[in-house]
């Protein structure tokens, strides 16, 4: 039976653009470098990875009723996703990412939330009572009401609860959250919430004991900027690294390995170590695939180069 994941999050339309140098203020550049819209959203990115590895993602967001809405709603259909609850707002725009590629690898980003930002925690509530999911995937991105009600309602209905807390805010009211299963936070984040940078095992510890002062969770997952992931669940820490990596091919852990972290957790009886080590691998061939957008492992090539490595 596949394992049935609810998650909320964003529904972006990316515009990527490489450019040369960022222009001067006043100043216009004229590219002839490639520019390309895209799905994304750190929300529909997980449910599109639990789909691609056999789960059964049912997606909670909100779009605008624009050209760019359209658009991903096609795309989340044909890609055999369930997209009942994904909403379409009359007033708002889809919310749209916009990223600059420097030439010498520096990159900006501006987020529109658009449509996002109207999400409401009777959508979600309503997600989490008409689908019956296994777990509820929630994410930062999203407004802390939206979150929060859709938390409680499911710590009342028994389901357990994953967070990823990518760009979270320190004022963000985690004391509000139940319990979760899974926290996913990254090193930068960790360290606007604690005050340590994680990077050794000893500097890891400690930051991971501090945010257990802050936000109530079984397992605390500290992102390594592609390095691997420290975990930590109140008594015992691990430090489980990425490999089968080559000079230059590193990448930071993505939304897709998140979700895949998950998923394994769930398939495997809550092994977390295991559970890190299939998103890691997961992590390492997009990263060694990085040129093929349209690349994405099977299940069985994951779990073969997990085994590998």
């Amino acid at each position: 039976m596949r394992e049935k994941v609810l998650i909320i999050g964003a529904a972006n339309m990316d515009f990527t653009m490489q450019v040369r140098s960022m222009p001067a203020a006043g100043e216009t550049a004229i590219e002839e470098s490639r520019f390309h819209y895209a799905a994304g959203g750190n929300g529909a990115a997980a449910a599109m990875a639990i789909l691609r590895l056999g789960g059964d993602p049912v997606y909670v967001a909100k779009v605008g009723a624009d050209v760019h809405g359209h658009r991903l709603l096609r795309l989340y259909a044909e890609a055999g996703m369930d997209i009942t609850h994904v909403a379409v707002d009359g007033h708002n725009p889809t919310g749209m990412r916009v990223i600059m590629k420097e030439d010498n690898g520096d990159s900006r980003v501006v987020v529109y939330p658009g449509a996002n930002a109207n999400l409401l925690s009777s959508d979600a509530e309503r997600a989490v009572a008409d689908a019956g999911p296994g777990a509820v995937f929630l994410q930062t991105e999203l407004p802390a009401d939206v979150l929060i009600g859709t938390a409680r309602m499911a710590e009342a209905r028994g389901i357990p609860l994953f967070l990823d807390s990518a760009g979270v805010s320190a004022d963000f009211p985690f004391a509000s959250l139940p319990n979760l299963e899974i926290l996913f936070i990254d090193d930068k984040d960790t360290l606007a919430l604690t005050g340590i940078m994680p990077i050794g095992s000893d500097s890891c510890l400690k930051a991971a004991v501090e945010l257990e002062k802050r936000v109530k969770a079984h397992h605390y997952l500290i992102k390594l900027n592609g390095r691997g992931i420290f975990a930590y669940d109140g008594r015992y820490c691990h430090m489980i690294l990425a490999s089968g990596l080559r000079a230059g091919e590193s990448k930071p852990i993505c939304d897709e390995a998140c979700a895949a972290i998950l998923l394994e957790y769930r398939r495997n009886g809550g092994d977390v170590q295991g559970a890190c080590r299939f998103g890691l691998s997961l992590n390492t061939l997009l990263a060694k695939n990085n040129q093929d957008a349209a690349y994405f492992p099977t299940e069985e090539e994951v779990r073969a180069f997990s085994e590998k490595h």
